[in-house]
């Protein structure tokens, strides 16, 4: 499976709504996704923030998961452990 293009990604308004990444070697933005479409409406612009957040989002649930396992344990009653195994899950389902 492809990796992902790195981040950070941020939404572009123009002629048509861009997720874009950084910028290649030669200092063009990386389209990520785009809506070719001359008008969008809330809901693609709303889609597009979440989708331009990804990045960040992965990196931040990564981090999470990886302090909860050092700092939590199933065997305790208190312990997040089934949401940690949730979490876990998704970042799979996200990176393979």
């Amino acid at each position: 499976m492809a990796k992902h293009t790195p981040g950070p990604w941020r939404v572009a308004y123009g002629n048509r709504l861009e997720i874009r990444g950084p910028r290649d070697e030669i200092g063009w933005p990386v389209p990520v996704v785009y809506n070719a479409g001359l008008h969008t409406d809330e809901t693609d612009q709303a889609n597009a923030r979440l989708i331009a957040a990804a990045p960040e989002l992965l990196a931040a649930l990564q981090a999470l998961t990886d302090w909860g396992r050092e700092h939590t344990s199933p065997r305790d009653d208190n312990s997040p452990h089934l949401l940690l195994i949730a979490a876990m899950e998704v970042i799979t389902k996200a990176t393979d």
